[in-house]
């Protein structure tokens, strides 16, 4: 039985640039998020917050998100999402401010800012993992690689400039 019906999906006239990457990324704490309107007919949300997202910015190029769908056999589906950014210079303030996000399990809210001006908007996501070190060579960046992790039932859904622009 069908749940939703099927509409085209046409990209053949589409004359936008696909650009891919990632900007930086805006989070909060879960719990500061008061208000989602998620709309499925055009798949753009609204928030508001009792607190202002935090800017992660990092270096141009690196960071990424990504959307996998999986269907369990029985029948259950879900989108485990990831996005991994790269933080350049390890030391004592960063080591800090990364292990406040890796604290108590968090649950995350997230606001991904792609390189094409789009915002993209991820709930309940935490911090994952932590990785890389010193590098071996001078020639290689000592950094952090943060990846953070998400299921929804959903794909993610966009927000307006404006409305992003309320949360920081």
């Amino acid at each position: 039985m069908a749940c939703t019906t099927i509409e085209s999906i046409d990209q053949s006239l589409d004359c936008t640039n696909p650009i891919g990457g990632i900007k930086r990324i805006y989070l909060n704490d879960q719990a500061n998020v008061i208000v989602t309107t998620a709309n499925t007919a055009t798949w753009i949300t609204t928030l508001s917050a009792t607190s202002q997202f935090e800017v992660v910015e990092f270096r141009k190029n690196l960071g990424s998100y990504t959307e996998s769908y999986t269907k369990a056999d029985d029948g259950s589906i879900m989108y485990v999402q990831e996005i991994v950014i790269p933080i350049h210079g390890r030391n004592a303030a960063a080591s800090r401010k990364v292990n406040i996000l890796a604290e108590g399990q968090r649950e995350l809210a997230l606001i991904v800012e792609m390189n094409s001006g789009l915002f993209v908007y991820f709930s309940d996501a935490q911090l994952n993992s932590v990785a890389d070190g010193s590098a071996q060579t001078r020639s290689e960046a000592s950094k952090y690689t943060l990846t953070f992790g998400a299921e929804s039932d959903h794909l993610a859904y966009f927000m307006t400039s404006a409305n992003v622009a309320t949360l920081i």
